[in-house]
């Protein structure tokens, strides 16, 4: 994922999604169907841009309620978001078949997935743009990550990240607090790591308040 072309890295996912809807061309009256289990942080890309969440039902299992959904769109509807919940794959296929027959941008928010993939591929690359949180998987106060695929990727957009970004997610920073905390886990298996942090995250997110997972 780290070493995976079309990528730029910021702060916070929250910074990731802001400027990935702004490459997307995303604005007033535009609108992007979220998940109604989600944190709240999600609101402030969004107000700060002035797009309108729909919030839809999830299932009991997690997965996206498609018929929920489908009653939410309108045609102000430009995309889809869709979490990996605790590390663990989002339903794809029908989620890119869901946003083909409607004509909506798949968004994948990846932020509990960092080191988690889906056979050989890596969470966090497998939505039109993908974000990814770093600080919620391993010890870190800062890292966040895009990842654009082909279809809308460019060679300029480096270039027209906010200066602010730019010096909050310094790459030598980011990339060297990440290896040093994740080599260490080289020694456990994928799936002891997963269990642990459901196990943990669960016992927090139910006590808390809100009970909403810390998404982005």
């Amino acid at each position: 994922l780290l070493a995976k072309g079309n990528t730029l890295w910021f702060a916070y996912a929250r910074q990731a999604l802001k400027f990935g809807l702004e490459m997307l061309g995303m604005g007033e009256p535009d609108a992007i169907l979220v998940p109604a289990y989600i944190c709240n942080v999600i609101e402030s890309p969004l107000l700060s841009l002035r797009i309108t969440p729909h919030y839809y039902d999830i299932k009991e299992d997690l997965s996206p309620d498609f018929a929920d959904i489908e009653r939410r769109l309108d045609r102000n509807t430009k995309a889809l978001l869709c979490v990996n919940y605790f590390g663990y794959p989002a339903p794809f296929e029908e989620i890119r078949a869901f946003c083909r027959s409607h004509n909506l941008i798949f968004i994948e928010d990846n932020a509990h997935g960092f080191l988690s993939r889906k056979g050989q591929d890596w969470l966090g690359t497998f939505g039109d743009i993908s974000i990814t949180s770093f600080r919620k998987t391993v010890p870190l106060i800062h890292g966040g990550l895009l990842h654009i695929s082909s279809k809308y990727a460019r060679d300029d957009l480096d270039l027209q990240r906010p200066n602010f970004q730019r010096k909050e997610s310094n790459f030598r920073y980011v990339y060297r607090n990440i290896k040093n905390a994740v080599m260490p886990l080289d020694i456990y298996p994928i799936n002891r790591i997963r269990q642990r942090v459901l196990s943990t995250s669960v016992v927090h997110w139910g006590n808390s308040p809100s009970s909403q997972p810390d998404s982005l």
